[in-house]
């Protein structure tokens, strides 16, 4: 018999606990006093007998739901849950009743039985006695019955006599059956409180092998949120990249204004380094934020302004190959919701990945289009390029994997969190042709 437990809640199981309760050498006890017993469970299925083809037979036929229930469990294997071949009851009283079975390899025979609950349980246990003695008694009663009309005062008063004494042997016999069965039955009910204290152990054992794995579970969330940590220290080194080169560009400038004695043009490249400095500390505050499993509020974005400003930072470092960007602007009122810095992040990386996998070629193009559905919004960013090796694309949103040589493999892991951040998710498609990112945002109402 197997009595099953799962392990942690519903939605999210660990596992499930199966334990083997073995009744062998009970049913062998049982079956050496050659007298039919079994025990019931609650829907009236036979879990432990004495009569192994009556195993996971049923007291009473089960509802057509019901057994089709127990059967897709698989429960109780392919057992077909057929009805004991037990018919006629006869109730003498509420735990006692005369019935009619058929034994293997025995015919149908009338039947004593006995019925009491296991303590503790919803099972019934049931004992059935012969009860062909006290019918032969009955027909010798008959016998003597029809003696005793022709021989009317030798007959009656050897009937009265025999009577008197068959009477008193069958209720001698009867009180002594009945002192046996409940002496069997204490035993059996016995054996059944130890099993189920044993079960019981062993549930509790298990319990707390449930627990201690709830702490390995738990050592193994903190270890991965450190590693987490560690990607995110290396993509700080990434993700500042675009505007660190546009700074040097902005400073490259200023000297050259500086050696041409124009001063207004030098003011201006330094009010643009402070602010991509601003920035620079804007994008590290994100990315601790992200370390900490953070998550910055969504607010109403302007998405037209979130394309214009992933241009600015891209200029300095494409100089001479933005020509490349066709971008068709969405209308000023269009909003999404996120974060401008966060968003922007995004388009760099696929605006950036887009250009350094044309570099080289004169039909360079990187088409960029917003469509507003019903369902929200969404921005295309397509390259006719040679288009991302197979075996990079099946793995493209793995940290750390990259086709650049100088790569860390870290843009698009960190595009694909922030779009999630904001309840969006990234789709990619890739072929000879070139290669198609679609970013799903929602829109702000």
């Amino acid at each position: 018999l197997y009595i099953s437990r799962r392990v942690g809640d519903a939605a999210a199981p660990l596992g499930v606990v199966v334990v083997k309760a073995e009744f062998d050498q009970l049913e062998a006890d049982w079956h050496e006093v050659n007298r039919p017993a079994y025990v019931s469970d609650e829907r009236g299925i036979v879990l432990i007998t004495s009569v192994r083809s009556w195993r996971f037979m049923t007291t009473a036929p089960l509802a057509a739901s019901d057994l089709a229930a127990i059967q897709n469990s698989q429960q109780f294997g392919d057992a077909p849950l057929m009805p004991l071949p037990i018919t006629r009851p006869q109730a003498l009283s509420p735990d006692t009743s005369i019935v009619h079975a058929v034994t293997p390899g025995g015919s149908d025979a009338e039947y004593l039985r006995l019925s009491a609950p296991v303590p503790s349980t919803p099972w019934r246990l049931d004992y059935l006695v012969p009860a062909e003695a006290p019918i032969a008694a009955a027909a010798r009663e008959m016998r003597l019955l029809a003696l005793g009309v022709l021989v009317p005062l030798l007959g009656l008063a050897a009937y009265l006599l025999w009577r008197r004494q068959s009477g008193q042997m069958r209720i001698a016999a009867e009180q002594a059956a009945r002192t046996e069965l409940e002496r069997r039955v204490v035993e059996r009910t016995e054996d059944l409180s130890r099993a189920r204290d044993r079960l019981q152990a062993e549930i509790s054992d298990h319990r707390s092998t449930e627990a201690k794995l709830q702490v390995v579970q738990q050592d193994l969330v903190q270890a991965n949120r450190l590693a987490i940590l560690g990607q995110v220290a290396a993509g700080v080194a990434h993700e500042i990249n675009q505007p660190v080169a546009t700074i040097r560009a902005y400073a490259d400038n200023a000297r050259v204004f500086l050696d041409r004695k124009q001063t207004s043009p030098v003011e201006e490249n330094l009010g643009a380094i402070a602010a991509l400095t601003e920035r620079i500390g804007t994008i590290t505050d994100e990315l601790k934020a992200f370390a900490r499993k953070g998550r910055t509020a969504a607010e109403p974005v302007e998405l037209r302004g979130v394309i214009e400003g992933a241009v600015v930072l891209l200029r300095s470092r494409f100089a001479g190959r933005l020509e490349a960007l066709a971008i068709d602007l969405p209308p000023p009122s269009l909003k999404v919701m996120g974060n401008r810095v966060r968003l922007e992040q995004v388009l760099i990386n696929l605006f950036q990945n887009a250009l350094e996998a044309l570099d080289g070629r004169d039909d360079a193009r990187v088409q960029v289009s917003v469509e507003d559905t019903t369902d929200g919004v969404t921005v295309g960013v397509s390259d006719n390029g040679s288009g991302i090796p197979p075996a990079i694309l099946k793995s493209l949103f793995t940290p750390f994997n990259t086709s650049k040589e100088k790569g860390l493999g870290l843009g698009l892991v960190i595009s694909k969190d922030i779009v999630a951040d904001y309840g969006g998710h990234i789709e990619v498609s890739s072929d000879d042709s070139g290669t198609r990112f679609t970013i799903h945002l929602a829109k702000a109402v």
